[in-house]
């Protein structure tokens, strides 16, 4: 099986709410194979605060109907929460990897930690796939019996050239460091694993190899000879055991096809076998850049750097005012600068005679300043540029302090809940409002640097929030929210009659159906020529918006 890629447009941290990078990303065929196969060092990557995600690859539906994966999704939550020691409280995007639409769930509590499901068919042991899902499945596509595969939602198809380009995507999103996934040594039927573990294990192996980066690699034991389990004897015993067992129970408590009792007896708790690794020995991150103003206290963390054993770390500057570091040899570092400038910084990570090095970028402003206007990646060839150029000049963006007198506004990064709140409370002027003391929703605090615009966002109507009384600040804005959005912003702030609006009974865009719980918002957007959808005729509601398209459907919406 020969390595092909389709373009990958990477992911961004900002796409999820994340603040980490580095750590581990594991890549598995069902909900509960990291529980079963990659247990107790998952548990360990959660303990030490790393990044971690783990993508689902299949539905793990066995044929059944939707109710049944969607417990097992339920389940790896509630497994994934109980390991976080979180609430089981979860906030949910869809995501584009490598230009596919996929679920994922972010640990509210514990936004370093979350999950994608991608929902392929579940292919069967011997990969026939199941009659309910037009026996589809991965093995089927790898050996050639079929060109493509479906999401049993629907949300996307695959090749396996896109679907491979999509896990590549999935690990080069947080710089993931540590890659784990199922058994790629073994090929189809050496052993009793499911061809489903092989197959996952296979897609992970080339996507890996293709990630530009020094990350670890390793394949874990599946079920395999643990059914005879003469030549893997137990492994985990004690308060490993004990936590394995209770986290596994949480899931099992979801999945009516899991018995227990049966995965103790054989073996399949007590044992953790890692038969593999490839990649580098060290593997480094330096963390996330960062801009903060003279004076603050400024951390370098390199924690989300992996080893197969034991790491020793050594941080040196290598541009910038010289400092001094709290720390050349720990995995953090911290300094206090004095003076406004780029500083950047290099950590070199060692392990078993190997070494990685990476490095960060400190950005220090002096005083807040406002953009001339101009920003430096948005050139005058830019399709937005007049709307971006507008939207600074409105004051209704002043993007991100670059530097040397220079701003960026990253026109390809999504925008954000609180982002937009911001962005229309000054669309509509700024107007004098004063906040309540207690806040609408249970995660915006009131010291939150949007509290205000956020509030009065609810205040105007514009945002109800979510039905559990979050607003969920961090999550990127949905077209389909965009357009409600605009659509009430237009009713109460521009006076606008949009509350006679009668839409069309025919969609003007394929994949908005007329029961579409934003049809009228976004058939209003597309009657106003706010939005014209794109050229094969889709509005893709469900895809994040970035801010060169918010400048452009403000700018529209403004007249």
């Amino acid at each position: 099986m020969g390595m092909q890629f389709a373009t990958a447009t990477q992911a961004s941290a900002d796409v999820i709410g994340t603040e980490c990078s580095g750590g581990s990303i594991q890549i598995i065929a069902h909900q509960d194979d990291d529980l079963l196969f990659q247990s107790p060092d998952i548990l360990s990557d959660v303990d030490a605060g790393r990044c971690v995600r783990t993508v689902y690859v299949t539905a793990g539906d066995s044929g059944y109907d939707d109710d049944y994966w969607e417990s097992r999704e339920s389940g790896a939550e509630a497994a994934w929460a109980e390991m976080a020691d979180v609430s089981n409280s979860w906030m949910t995007s869809t995501i584009s990897l490598a230009g596919k639409s996929v679920r994922m769930r972010t640990l509210t509590d514990s936004p370093n930690v979350s999950l994608i499901f991608m929902r392929l068919p579940d292919g069967f042991p011997l990969g026939t796939g199941s009659a309910a899902q037009g026996y589809q499945s991965l093995y089927r596509l790898l050996t050639g019996a079929i060109s493509t595969v479906t999401a049993v939602d629907g949300s996307a198809s695959y090749n396996g050239t896109t679907l491979r380009s999509a896990l590549l995507a999935a690990i080069q999103d947080n710089s993931y460091t540590w890659i784990r996934t199922q058994d790629y040594v073994t090929y189809y039927g050496g052993d009793q694993d499911h061809y489903d573990h092989h197959s996952v294990a296979y897609l992970a192996e080339d996507a890996t190899y293709a990630y530009e980066r020094d990350s670890v690699l390793s394949s874990y034991l599946g079920y395999g000879d643990f059914v005879s389990n003469g030549s893997w004897p137990a492994n985990i015993d004690s308060d490993d055991l004990e936590r394995k067992t209770d986290v596994f129970a949480t899931y099992a408590d979801y999945d009516d096809e899991v018995d227990i009792d049966q995965y103790e007896e054989r073996g399949w708790l007590n044992r953790q076998y890692v038969i593999a690794i490839d990649g580098n020995a060290a593997a480094a991150d330096a963390g996330l850049d960062q801009t903060v103003t003279v004076g603050t206290k400024v951390t370098l963390n390199a924690s989300g750097s992996t080893g197969v054993s034991g790491l020793s770390y050594s941080w040196s500057q290598t541009s910038g005012t010289t400092v001094t570091l709290s720390s050349t040899t720990s995995s953090t570092a911290a300094f206090t600068p004095t003076t406004a400038g780029s500083y950047v910084f290099a950590v070199t990570v060692s392990c078993d005679g190997e070494s990685s090095t990476a490095s960060v970028t400190i950005t220090v402003t002096g005083s807040t300043a406002t953009p001339s206007g101009v920003f430096t990646d948005v050139d005058t060839a830019n399709q937005f540029y007049t709307e971006i150029m507008w939207l600074a000049a409105n004051g209704i963006s002043t993007g991100w302090d670059a530097g040397g007198g220079s701003y960026e506004f990253r026109p390809l990064q999504p925008v954000a809940r609180d982002a937009m709140a911001a962005f229309l409370y000054r669309l509509a002027g700024s107007p004098s409002y004063t906040p309540p003391s207690t806040s609408p929703f249970s995660d915006v605090d009131t010291t939150n640097q949007f509290y205000k615009e956020i509030c009065w966002l609810a205040s105007e109507g514009i945002t109800t929030g979510y039905s559990d009384g979050t607003f969920r600040p961090l999550e990127s804005v949905a077209r389909d929210a965009m357009a409600a959005f605009l659509y009430r912003y237009a009713g109460t702030v521009m006076g606008k009659d949009t509350a006679s609006y009668l839409p069309s009974s025919t969609s003007a865009f394929s994949d908005v159906a007329t029961d579409n719980e934003f049809y009228t918002e976004i058939s209003w957007l597309a009657d106003e020529g706010i939005s014209t959808g794109y050229e094969d005729g889709t509005f893709r509601p469900l895809s994040e918006v970035n801010r060169d398209a918010m400048a452009a459907f403000m700018y529209r919406l403004a007249g």
